[in-house]
């Protein structure tokens, strides 16, 4: 929680089955839309091109944005796309947005995509369209939503675990924060060989 900023959990352990979707009545890109943080604990089950799992995105014109996978899961801004996490694994990516500006500001725990050797480090990414974004759309979770008739496309197959959105721009340091739960330090001792151990 921070003081003076509005903010609402959209999805605790919810799991969609590549059929269904959820509708919020969320803008985040219209004229009088708000800058925002979003964090999104994610898990793929399905790997076709386009599962889709959390989307703000508008296909005609490719406005917005839209959690997907793509050979990896990746963030779709408008025009450019950024790989993250891997496969089926589940991961986090953190999603910051100023008002007015063509840039996107990612973070995820995983970002190179490298397997079972995660990475040590939060991969920062910032992904800029080519022109200015405004739409409408709403937040839409396991789909994409079309504007025109308020049907869906791109259904997603897998669970958010997580999903929480901060309508203010949280900063640097704590969309780092947020995207590096999984990095949490663990103190160890080493005894020394030849000893009992833990396997």
């Amino acid at each position: 929680e921070f003081e003076n900023v509005e903010s609402r959990v959209l999805a605790e352990e919810l799991w969609f089955d590549g059929k269904t979707a959820i509708d919020t009545d969320i803008t985040l890109f219209g004229e009088n839309d708000r800058s925002f943080t979003m964090a999104i604990d994610f898990e793929f089950t399905d790997t076709s091109a386009n599962n889709t799992l959390v989307a703000c995105y508008d296909e005609d014109g490719q406005e917005g944005f839209r959690l997907r996978y793509n050979s990896n899961p990746s963030i779709q801004w408008g025009d450019v796309s950024q790989s993250l996490g891997y496969q089926r694994y589940r991961d986090i990516v953190v999603l910051r947005h100023r008002k007015g500006e063509s840039k996107m500001y990612i973070y995820a725990s995983n970002g190179t995509g490298s397997g079972t050797n995660f990475d040590l480090a939060i991969t920062r990414v910032e992904l800029t369209r080519s022109r200015s974004t405004t739409t409408n759309a709403l937040l839409t979770l396991g789909a994409i939503r079309f504007a025109a008739d308020g049907g869906h496309d791109d259904y997603g197959s897998g669970y958010l675990h997580w999903c929480k959105i901060w309508h203010e721009d949280l900063g640097e340091a704590n969309a780092r924060q947020l995207a590096a739960w999984c990095h949490e330090p663990v103190r160890m001792e080493f005894c020394g060989t030849e000893r009992y151990r833990l396997a």
